[in-house]
């Protein structure tokens, strides 16, 4: 579904201020970041 984002962690409060940035900025840049490609959906369709 483009345009959808859903953030899970299990090291939510460690990590959720640097998720809730990396998101908000690809959100509202339409630029994506590289730091988070590892845990993308896509990663299951190679």
């Amino acid at each position: 579904m483009p345009g959808y984002y859903e953030a899970v962690s299990h090291s939510g409060i460690t990590l959720g201020p640097v998720i809730g940035r990396l998101l908000a900025s690809e959100i509202l840049s339409g630029k994506r970041d590289e730091m988070p490609a590892d845990f993308r959906p896509e990663r299951f369709l190679s």
